[in-house]
């Protein structure tokens, strides 16, 4: 893996010390092995701010994130039919 420094917005008091090639290698890293084991972006974005939270922006991270994870398991979808009520499964208004 092959990392180059690249101009950006970065605060006015950083320095160009080689180290950042060095964090960035590691984020980058980071970020191919928790992709591996993360089941949907928002257990991603949490993996990633346990290891890099001050290097991070976790909203930029998370919308990032939601194109190669699929969403998480709805808790707000319909209800399978073990939850429906009795009166719902038969067809019989309440």
């Amino acid at each position: 893996m092959s990392v180059v420094g690249g101009v950006l917005r970065k605060a006015p008091a950083s320095d160009d010390d080689p180290r950042h090639l060095d964090e960035t290698r590691q984020y980058l890293k980071d970020t191919e092995e928790l992709s591996a084991v993360a089941r949907h972006a928002k257990e991603f974005t949490d993996l990633m701010a346990l290891r890099h939270l001050a290097r991070i922006n976790p909203t930029v991270l998370f919308l990032t994130a939601e194109h190669p994870f699929p969403a998480p398991p709805s808790t707000t979808g319909p209800l399978s039919s073990s939850q429906r009520s009795p009166q719902a499964k038969s067809g019989v208004a309440p």
